[in-house]
């Protein structure tokens, strides 16, 4: 009994005889995929707030100079020629008494593991001049150790004037009466609010914003008092993010695709996704939700750096297209997803080189495995034959609409017929049924069972 099979790859111009091929005999046909996004309206990064999960005055007095009440972070200005953002605290004072401050520090996790490494500590005291409400008098940069993730650890120091140039931040914060608190009681409406704008230069935007806490030392490094999100409550589902690009060439000028997706395992409501286009590049990008999942924006300009929110297990698929006229050299660009007291996840795409022109390749293998279905020990009528065919991406554009065409003949060229299949079980990068990036292998599967025949 023999089976001939042979395997062609070819698309218009572009053919192979891949290697490795036993059993069926297969056709792929494929396209060149182009992905197009409508245009529409460019929505800016939105304010993103975290309120105290204590509740109201969950510091005993009314009058607590301990008492916040939710914490900011505005990414409207991260396209301008001088990158930056703002940062807001909200304490729940308006007025306070003598010489009495308030003082508060956002702790950031710049290396995103997690834990905290970097503090911005401000304090407002009472305006004797204002009827003592509550006014800017001054903040403090610190890094420090980088072990525990409500406070900092080891020695602290102080790197305000390193990092912004003096040790007077009354240029860059503000403090102002705002109807903005959260919770009902004789406060209400009004929270004095500290607003802070920070360069990209100087504080990342990438850096996870981890929490908003007070200290009795006024420095971050003790055990702290209060805090928006009570460190027990911190979220730890497992992140992951992924991400692709559908050429490995460019030529200054080309627009290149690029698809992050990014996934939790369980419920968060501060994860956050930063993805810094290579030097030399402009993007424009689209975000679409899956099921327990959703997008602070459904698109933007710019860099990706945004807020997600996850009821449960889902992911977030963002979709961008960026503009190569101004970049030279190779383009290497990674995703990073973080929030997670289990730490943040990387996803990186393949390098794409400048020069050369499109160039589709697919590669197949096949193996064949044999079930003795009859069950008397030789290779007869009545055993099934499984084949496992895989469909590798080896060009440097990404395909669609890829075809898997099997055709099985026996010793006099007959052709037979297959008992099942081939069937698309999965691809490397998750792609579905027809499509692949470039890199990526699909697997497939199909079935015979002997029979006279053949």
């Amino acid at each position: 009994m023999r089976i001939h099979n042979r395997v062609v790859l070819c698309a218009g111009r572009y053919q192979g005889i891949t290697k490795g091929l036993r059993g069926l005999a297969s056709l792929l046909v494929f396209t060149a995929i182009a992905l197009l996004l409508p245009s529409s309206p460019s929505f800016a990064a939105s304010e993103i707030c975290i309120v105290d999960d204590g509740g109201v005055n969950d510091e005993g007095s009314i009058d607590s100079q301990l008492d916040l009440t939710q914490f900011c972070r505005n990414l409207n200005n991260l396209d301008g020629a001088d990158p930056s953002y703002e940062v807001k605290v909200a304490f729940d004072n308006t007025t306070g008494s003598g010489s009495n401050t308030n003082d508060a520090c956002l702790v950031f996790d710049v290396d995103l593991d997690a834990n905290v490494n970097t503090a911005l500590c401000m304090t407002v005291g009472a305006d004797a001049d204002d009827g003592n409400k509550l006014k800017f008098e001054s903040a403090s940069y610190y890094s420090c150790g980088d072990s525990k993730n409500d406070r900092c650890t080891q020695s602290v120091s102080d790197q305000t004037a390193a990092v912004f140039g003096t040790t007077d931040l009354s240029s860059i914060c503000t403090a102002s009466i705002q109807s903005v608190d959260p919770f009902p009681g004789s406060n209400s409406p009004n929270d004095t609010v500290v607003t802070c704008t920070i360069k990209t230069s100087q504080i990342p935007v990438t850096a996870q914003l981890w929490n908003l806490c007070t200290y009795p030392s006024s420095q971050p490094n003790s055990n702290p008092s209060e805090c928006i999100i009570t460190p027990a409550n911190y979220p730890s589902p497992v992140l992951n993010v992924s991400k692709t690009v559908d050429s490995i060439n460019y030529s200054a000028g080309d627009t290149l695709a690029y698809t992050v997706v990014a996934s939790s395992d369980g419920a968060i409501t501060t994860a956050q996704l930063s993805d810094i286009f290579p030097a030399g590049t402009t993007g424009n990008w689209a975000c679409s939700a899956g099921a327990n999942a959703s997008c602070t924006n459904p698109s933007g300009t710019g860099d990706i750096n945004e807020i997600l929110t996850f009821t449960g297990a889902g992911s977030v698929t963002f979709t961008a297209l960026v503009d190569t006229t101004s970049a030279n050299g190779t383009l290497s660009n990674c995703a990073t997803l973080s929030g997670s007291t289990n730490g943040a996840a990387v996803g990186c795409s393949v390098d794409v080189s400048e020069g050369g022109g499109e160039a589709p390749s697919l590669e197949a293998t096949k193996t064949v495995a044999f079930s003795d279905t009859v069950a008397d020990g030789i290779n007869g009528l009545g055993d099934t034959l499984t084949y496992t065919i895989t469909v590798a991406n080896t060009g440097n554009v990404s395909l669609s609409s890829v075809a898997l065409v099997d055709t099985f003949t026996d010793a006099a060229n007959n052709t037979l017929t297959l008992s099942s299949g081939p069937t698309f079980v999965s691809a490397s990068n998750g792609s579905s049924a027809g499509s692949l990036t470039v890199g990526e292998t699909a697997t497939y599967t199909a079935s015979y069972v002997i029979a006279q025949a053949a």
